[in-house]
């Protein structure tokens, strides 16, 4: 999911899209973009950042769930390796 730009505004397709290429190999139909302002506020009440020691998320964070049954698989705050090796084995 991709929330916002730089600039903390709403990220633009052109803007999703190089986010998005990013990760070789993976289409761009797999990618998700919310451009509403309480997008983070939304996807935080439903699922569990990792947050540091003091409570603190560094963006950009990153998490993948398995779509089969939503299982968190990966958070790039407490995982090893990387979002697109995570992401690759659950793709069809």
């Amino acid at each position: 999911m991709l929330g916002e730009n730089n600039n903390y505004q709403p990220a633009s397709l052109s803007q999703c899209v190089s986010y998005a290429s990013q990760y070789s190999g993976i289409p761009l139909s797999k990618f998700y973009v919310d451009s509403n302002p309480q997008a983070h506020e939304i996807l935080f009440s439903a699922l569990f950042p990792y947050p540091d020691s003091q409570g603190y998320l560094y963006f950009p964070w990153e998490a993948v769930l398995n779509g089969q049954g939503m299982e968190y698989v990966f958070s790039n705050a407490v995982s090893p390796g990387d979002a697109e090796s995570t992401i690759a084995p659950l793709l069809p």
